[in-house]
């Protein structure tokens, strides 16, 4: 029997205001995020909840920036004002207090840091590795993690096992039907369990693939890595157990 159970991570919109995201290199609108953190037995909440952390999830990329609700001076409930209207009613002062960071994104994508030493274009490639880290181990501690295709399958398990023995309960007095009723019940059921097993076997390689990859991609376009340079910073993450980087590939990263 498999029993589902954990701390779970619930999203809470706030609002939107304006933040730098590290993976775009500029300031970019945010949706300002409350994560709260709640205990579950098969997803039921067992606890009310506590709020760990706020996160501005940048409407480009859709990385979360851990960020001070406090810092903004307030929050808008739409998306559809201008970035600069967003910035003077959330956060004026970002851009001095981000000089220094917006200072280098604009000499990386200038190609002003061609002449970096190995350790530092190192730190290039793999600062988005070391940002989407928290990220995947986020995304597979504390619970039994199900995305919408085990879901799904897991659904699936027991609908046939519920219709299953309500027929064969049905057809009790009746022995051929109820003998070829619970043959067919097992035989789903069996069925429908492998194709769940399955779907959860592959979820680190759809998570990895849907909510990794096209991060990855987008800071990489800026940073402009060579194959080689790929290569080598991979082996590193691996050996510094930077766990994301034993679920990716080259040819992933480079979009083949």
């Amino acid at each position: 029997m498999i029993i589902i159970y954990g701390t779970k991570i619930r999203k809470h919109s706030v609002g939107w205001v304006s933040e730098f995201c590290p993976i775009c290199g500029e300031i970019t609108k945010g949706n300002l995020t409350e994560l709260i953190v709640y205990d579950h037995v098969y997803f039921i909440p067992t606890t009310s909840g506590t709020v760990i952390e706020h996160r501005s999830y940048c409407d480009q990329c859709g990385f979360g920036t851990v960020s001070d609700r406090n810092s903004f001076i307030g929050t808008k409930n739409d998306r559809i004002y201008a970035l600069e209207d967003l910035i003077r009613e959330t956060c004026p002062d970002i851009r001095a207090k981000y000089a220094m960071p917006l200072k280098a994104e604009e000499n990386l994508k200038l190609g002003l840091t061609k002449t970096a030493s190995p350790a530092q274009r190192f730190e290039q490639i793999a600062h988005p590795f070391y940002l989407l880290e928290r990220d995947f181990r986020e995304f597979f501690s504390g619970e039994t993690k199900l995305d919408a295709y085990g879901n799904t399958a897991l659904s699936v398990v027991l609908l046939v096992g519920i219709l299953g023995s309500a027929l064969c309960f049905y057809f009790f007095n009746n022995a051929e039907l109820f003998f070829w009723t619970g043959t067919g019940t097992l035989l789903l059921t069996a069925l429908s369990f492998c194709v769940f097993l399955y779907f959860h076997a592959t979820t680190k390689r759809r998570f990895v693939a849907g909510a990794i990859v096209p991060i990855l991609h987008k800071r990489l376009r800026i940073v402009q890595p060579t194959r080689e340079e790929l290569e080598s910073c991979l082996e590193a993450l691996k050996s510094r157990r930077i766990q994301i980087a034993s679920h990716l590939t080259i040819d992933q990263l480079l979009g083949r």
